[in-house]
């Protein structure tokens, strides 16, 4: 064969191969996205606590359940499918795991209590997300939800498994920022015109309380509510006791409040 004509169908054989190496990856975009839409927070290697905070999560259904994290992680999978939670694939199971009273190693949460996402996976079988709480009476809790997905059939894209997710949880913080539109411009003002002196003002209305959002700093919250009767210091975290009130911070900024 000719040498020329040898070289030209290696390269037109070859051509393809280089374009399905640069293909992005399904399971790789649909990660890139969960972790774009929801940031994730850095763990302690051994999951006891929380080293740099990312954004807050969000039950928006009641009955996942979460573990102790001294129980170890594994098997402790929770599906989401259908608009039900499955434990270990056992629906009948899951039905008694979440409607009966909680064991000591685990913990069923409501609709709007707050946890931690520290890992996002994407496998053929679905999307794994793994969770931690801040400790709730001393014990913190950790679990994997999954949302699963047909293996035998191609991964669906990114958006479709982002709907999914956003029917179980929400995050607040950098991650879940939206952009806000620009005000329109102000109208030029009218020509000042001679005006009789104002009447004396009214009595100034009384304050407003004074108010906390997560991401506050702790000299926001001690400007607006003082000093703390006592403060509790856990590593990155802080904890502040007032009289009426019981505020966590890590890494100097508002997570809890209770």
């Amino acid at each position: 064969m000719n040498r020329r004509l040898f070289a030209f169908l290696c390269l037109f054989v070859s051509f393809p191969l280089a374009l399905t190496a640069q293909t992005l990856d399904p399971q790789g975009a649909v990660k890139a996205a969960v972790v774009a839409r929801y940031h994730l927070t850095q763990a302690t290697a051994d999951d006891t606590d929380v080293v740099t905070a990312g954004d807050v999560i969000t039950f928006l259904k009641s009955g996942m359940i979460l573990f102790t994290v001294t129980g170890g992680k594994l098997g402790h999978t929770l599906s989401y499918h259908d608009g039900k939670f499955n434990l270990g694939g056992f629906s009948g199971f899951s039905t008694v795991m979440a409607s009966g009273p909680n064991s000591a190693d685990r913990r069923t949460f409501v609709s709007g209590e707050k946890c931690w996402l520290i890992d996002v996976d994407v496998k053929p079988d679905g999307v794994y997300l793994l969770l931690l709480t801040d400790p709730i009476n001393n014990i913190r809790y950790m679990g994997t939800l999954k949302f699963p997905v047909d293996k035998k059939q191609p991964m669906p894209p990114p958006d479709v498994m982002l709907s999914r997710i956003s029917e179980v949880i929400s995050a607040s913080g950098s991650g879940a920022s939206q952009p806000v539109a620009a005000a329109p411009s102000a109208p030029a003002p009218p020509p000042p015109v001679p005006i009789a002196p104002p009447p004396p003002p009214p009595d100034e209305p009384a304050a407003a309380p004074p108010t906390i959002s997560l991401g506050q700093t702790k000299d926001q919250v001690k400007a607006a509510f003082g000093t703390p009767d006592r403060v509790v210091k856990l590593g990155t975290k802080e904890i502040e006791y007032f009289k009426d009130m019981k505020v966590t911070f890590v890494n100097g900024k508002v997570t809890d409040v209770q």
